[in-house]
């Protein structure tokens, strides 16, 4: 389904070039949930907007769905951007005065216009993230954990193949975090392929069907764990809790190694 090929990412600035990608290889198939983990500044925000259509890299290869993402223009991209990923960030990014439902509908008016078909798309993910009595509510009426919702609805309005989430629990408090946990594992159950940045051990553990852990300067992907157990995982089962011992130790020495 997705699958990159010695990707490389090389940002120039006058006579200054610093590589943030070399060499990055992997293969993700449908339905996959993978965790990424590692410290601040090894190219994993990079690594997601090459994903997701936003950056194109300098060197290698991106396939997704049997399509050569690497040579599309600026065009092919946008379509493909719209119709096959969605998107969940850390910031909500919602238009503070539209409603739900004009925010969920976005992706669907840019391609298709402002049709029937757009507003029954957006309705009906709306109410399977459980916003419906609050469909006519503005951003700003809504708490943390809501407008993340809203944000996951707007990313599954096409329907899209893969869900890339970077952080999208960083700016939320506990409860709030687990319940847009809850979704993504129920959007994974029901066939998403899911790709999540996560500086939460548990939060990987939990759900992912692999958590991999990043080096950076440039990055490299020196470990992949696959979580024991069947998901949904409990926190407390002891396997977990020696794989969460592992996955700290790992992430500890990466950040002394950065460090030094």
């Amino acid at each position: 389904m997705i699958e990159l090929e010695d990707i490389v990412k090389t940002y120039t600035k006058g006579s200054v070039s610093t590589e943030v990608l070399k060499g990055v290889s992997f293969r993700i198939e449908e339905n996959e949930f993978v965790s990424i983990m590692g410290p601040s500044g090894t190219g994993k925000s990079t690594l997601m907007n090459i994903l997701g259509a936003m950056d194109k890299p300098t060197g290698g290869r991106y396939s997704l769905n049997d399509t050569d993402v690497s040579t599309l223009d600026d065009n092919e991209l946008s379509l493909l951007r719209n119709r096959s990923i969605g998107f969940v960030f850390q910031q909500f990014h919602l238009l503070d005065r539209a409603s739900v439902l004009r925010n969920v509908m976005l992706p669907l008016v840019y391609e298709d216009g402002d049709s029937g078909d757009a507003r029954e798309r957006a309705e009906e993910v709306i109410e399977a993230v459980g916003l419906a009595e609050r469909m006519h509510y503005r951003p700003t009426e809504l708490s943390g954990g809501q407008q993340q919702r809203v944000a996951i609805a707007r990313a599954m309005v096409t329907n899209p193949v893969i869900i890339l989430a970077d952080e999208p629990t960083g700016n939320l408090d506990h409860r709030n975090g687990l319940e847009i946990l809850s979704l993504f594992q129920r959007l994974n159950s029901e066939g998403r392929t899911i790709l999540m940045i996560t500086h939460d051990v548990e939060e990987a553990l939990l759900l992912a069907d692999e958590v991999w852990i990043c080096s950076g300067a440039p990055m490299r992907i020196l470990d992949r764990i696959e979580p024991p157990g069947v998901k949904p995982r409990r926190a407390d089962d002891p396997a977990l809790v020696e794989a969460r011992s592992h996955i700290l130790q790992r992430l500890q020495k990466e950040a002394d190694d950065a460090a030094r």
